[in-house]
């Protein structure tokens, strides 16, 4: 019997965002994902923007924050954004309170906090990650959006392709299942006081369906 997740041929590519301080590793990672192939866009929009192909993902990579406090968005032709990768460089624990700023000054724009969250824990090779700790400096549990962390390291690709895997489960249940749902919001809005609660209590059932595929091995 297949797997259901690798076997799926009904998989549309997906743009993602990657995005992180400078120095995070994301260059690397993209050389990694697709070597040789991570195209140089010309920075029309004022910063150096890399994009590469990566099975159903096409990915655009850019450093936010540093010295100028604008998080600015690459959009071109109206592209949407179908998940956000986040690269955290772990062994730079002097800059965590200037990533946490960024990341959610970041969700502030667009439609952003729709989106999945992939955080790459970056350089676990050069100090361990601790989960609870950077899920503490980032303010995760502040989000409405489903994330996930991923530790993992951009030189040896260790832990990439993982993180990559959870956004497809992502988008091959939970997106399905709340795009079926929408249809009823108006109902539970007009029927129940307490939409948004529930709607909260099905987005953590999600993840920890998702959590329990992962450690089923089913993916």
């Amino acid at each position: 019997m297949g797997n259901y997740f690798t076997n799926n041929q009904n998989v549309q590519k997906s743009n993602l965002m990657m995005v992180g301080l400078d120095n995070a590793g994301k260059t690397t990672i993209l050389y990694q994902l697709q070597r040789n192939k991570v195209e140089t866009l010309i920075p029309t929009i004022g910063f150096n923007l890399e994009k590469a192909q990566y099975k159903q993902y096409e990915i655009f990579a850019w450093d936010i924050g540093g010295a100028d406090p604008r998080v600015q968005i690459y959009k071109p032709n109206g592209l949407t954004y179908n998940g956000i990768i986040f690269v955290v460089d772990c062994n730079d624990k002097d800059r965590f309170e200037c990533t946490a700023t960024i990341f959610h000054r970041l969700l502030t724009k667009e439609n952003f906090k729709e989106l999945p969250i992939l955080i790459l824990a970056n350089k676990k090779d050069l100090i361990k990650v601790n989960l609870q700790e950077l899920t503490r400096d980032l303010m995760l549990e502040k989000l409405a959006n489903i994330w996930h962390i991923q530790p993992c390291c951009a030189v040896s690709k260790e832990g990439i392709e993982d993180g990559l895997k959870w956004m497809q489960i992502y988008f091959q249940y939970y997106y399905n299942i709340k795009t079926r749902i929408l249809g009823y919001n108006k109902f539970f809005k007009r029927e129940s006081a307490n939409y948004s609660e529930k709607m909260l209590a099905f987005k953590n059932q999600i993840q920890f369906f998702i959590l329990l595929i992962q450690c089923l091995g089913w993916f």
